[in-house]
């Protein structure tokens, strides 16, 4: 993390001690093969097309690992209509982003698009300053739901992925009373819902691309996706212009609060 701007260098946590990972929930060995898939993948070309390919190259590897552990994994109650986790901040890398953006542009209809502005645009303004607990305490639902279905599920980032839960009650029961919650489960007095394995290899194949992608250059913050998205949306060359190094995404970068805990940015950084 950078101490000055309290945003994170998610470049810097591929060559982190154990502690570190433990505490970010990263897998070394996953980790690793998703900065050399990005690596090589780099290496014939660093533009957008090529960007994209990143993407969907390192969503695929964690899928295909993710589906080895599935079958002996315990039974998840995830399913379509069931949103109760799509109350939180969501991070995400610039690419990530960028990628979402793509397919938004390619599949919504003129109508669609410009109704999902107003939403992130409503959105963006309501969240601004507020932790992911905060989200949820106010129950402020991601914008891209409908009628409790995701909109861009196909192309919806990394941490969406890695969410599943043995008991969607629990999920339900977060939005009304979170703190009793954290707290119940601090003292161990119920167990975690949330599956670890997926969680751990969808972190660590972003953060295994976000290092590649840095050691090439490219800027490697976590992002707010809703707010990274409401710019990305605005500007159909994000993709090159964020490829150049500029700084289009400075107002949506995530802050480490005093709590330590992640924060929307509500104004942009000087």
């Amino acid at each position: 993390m950078n101490k000055d701007t309290h945003t994170f260098q998610l470049a810097d946590l591929v060559s982190a001690d154990e502690e570190t990972l433990a505490e970010n929930m990263l897998e070394p060995a996953t980790m690793v093969a998703a900065f050399d898939n990005t690596h090589e993948l780099l290496e014939e070309g660093n533009n957008e097309p090529q960007l994209l390919k990143i993407v969907e190259s390192a969503m695929t590897i964690a899928a295909d690992l993710w589906n080895d552990f599935a079958p002996d994994a315990p039974k998840v109650e995830c399913g379509k209509g069931c949103s109760w986790c799509c109350y939180q901040l969501v991070a995400a890398t610039a690419p990530e982003v960028i990628y979402a953006a793509r397919f938004i542009r390619a599949t919504f209809d003129n109508t669609e698009f410009r109704a999902l502005r107003d939403q992130l645009a409503e959105h963006v303004e309501f969240a601004a300053g507020l932790t992911s607990g905060e989200n949820v305490d106010r129950n402020i639902p991601c914008p891209y739901l409908e009628g409790g279905i995701c909109g861009i599920y196909d192309a919806r980032p990394m941490q969406c992925r890695g969410v599943y839960s043995e008991s969607a009650a629990f999920c339900h029961r977060l939005l009304d009373e979170r703190s009793d919650l954290e707290a119940q489960l601090s003292a161990g007095e119920i167990s975690d819902p949330f599956l670890l394995i997926p969680k751990v290899l969808y972190n660590s194949v972003q953060i295994g691309m976000a290092g590649a992608l840095g050691l090439a250059g490219n800027k490697t913050e976590m992002l707010d996706f809703a707010a990274a998205m409401q710019i990305a949306l605005g500007n159909g060359d994000i993709a090159i212009a964020w490829l150049e190094g500029k700084p289009v995404f400075d107002s949506a970068r995530l802050r480490r609060t005093d709590a330590d805990e992640y924060a929307t940015n509500s104004t942009p950084y000087a």
